[in-house]
């Protein structure tokens, strides 16, 4: 509720008329007042839908609104973000003369309390973020539906844009670049993919190794292309980094199940291109040594190394509480 009245403004403050898009909220049971405030704009806009169901997962909801949208393009939206204003127009414009099946649009990141459109942090078009965020793409709908291009995996609470893009990718849509940004995607240290609790990070945990499972199955059915085997690699070194990180009798258990898929030891593809882990943030030695460490993780080598750089920093974070 905290932040929907400025999601659903911005999507409404567009200059097209109400009759050429539609709104589809969908309540995927909220414990606030949020099912309150969508009732009280589906009341007065003629192009909002609100679809109320129990608690079932970000996918399940985009899965929700896809089989209910009629328009001829799908724009995934968060309900803590917002678009910019009149930016609808030119997008459709932009769609239709290019005859795209996807655009790729930039976007802006702000903090969580700031005005999003003061001194937000533009965000360019880029691979890494490109191909992992849904909400940074439009789709046609005819598209999407031809292909059975839902969100298969309802289980997932982490990482089912990055699978999900990887199969719209696969597809070979014609796409057109968009760099305007049009998308405001607020940084909010609350969200699922900023959680620090053990049960969300178990939770991401398993994410992975589910992610994992499916790009295994993609890449050994013959799939050996470079971003096949980087978007393989990417959730398996996200699953055994988030192992090592465990207790030991915790990360026992894990990397027994990940033993039994047969995803570790893995030997890395020859085609796969990912060479840092973009998880320190430094430009420095500590951050090569980390990076080299990282992408060997799918050994028992590195996977040991991962676990006495884990030891060593906790080490080093309780002396310095002291």
């Amino acid at each position: 509720e905290k932040y929907l009245r400025l999601c659903i403004d911005s999507l409404l403050g567009q200059n097209i008329s109400a009759n050429e898009f539609e709104i589809i909220c969908i309540n995927d049971g909220s414990s606030d007042d949020t099912l309150s405030i969508l009732r009280q704009y589906e009341n007065l806009n003629s192009n909002i839908v609100v679809l109320d169901q129990k608690n079932a997962g970000v996918c399940a909801a985009r899965n929700a609104g896809l089989d209910r949208a009629t328009g001829d393009y799908i724009w995934y939206i968060d309900a803590d973000d917002c678009i910019l204003p009149n930016c609808l127009s030119q997008l459709q414009e932009e769609l239709i003369a290019k005859h795209a099946a996807r655009a790729v649009i930039g976007n802006y990141r702000f903090p969580d309390g700031a005005n999003p459109y003061v001194g937000t942090e533009h965000w360019g078009i880029n691979t890494i973020w490109q191909d992992s965020s849904v909400c940074r793409n439009v789709f046609k709908r005819d598209f999407l539906i031809r292909h059975n291009l839902k969100f298969h995996y309802p289980e997932l609470t982490y990482g089912e844009d990055a699978l999900y893009m990887y199969e719209v990718k696969f597809k070979n849509p014609v796409t057109i670049i968009y760099n305007p940004p049009l998308y405001f995607y607020r940084d909010r240290s609350s969200s699922a993919s900023h959680e620090k609790t053990m049960e969300s990070k178990l939770r991401i945990l398993q994410s992975n190794i589910i992610e994992a499972q499916v790009m295994k199955q993609y890449y050994e059915s013959g799939r050996h292309d470079a971003m096949t085997a980087d978007r393989f690699m990417s959730f398996l070194y996200g699953a055994l980094y988030r192992i090592a990180s465990l207790p030991k009798h915790m990360s026992a258990l894990y990397l027994t199940q990940l033993k039994s898929q047969k995803l570790f030891p893995y030997k890395r593809p020859a085609s796969c291109t990912i060479t840092k882990s973009y998880l320190l943030g430094r430009n420095d030695w500590l951050q090569k040594i980390h990076d080299k460490i990282y992408i060997n993780l799918n050994t028992f080598i590195g996977y040991q190394l991962m676990r006495c750089w884990n030891f060593t920093f906790r080490i080093k974070q309780h002396l310095a509480r002291k």
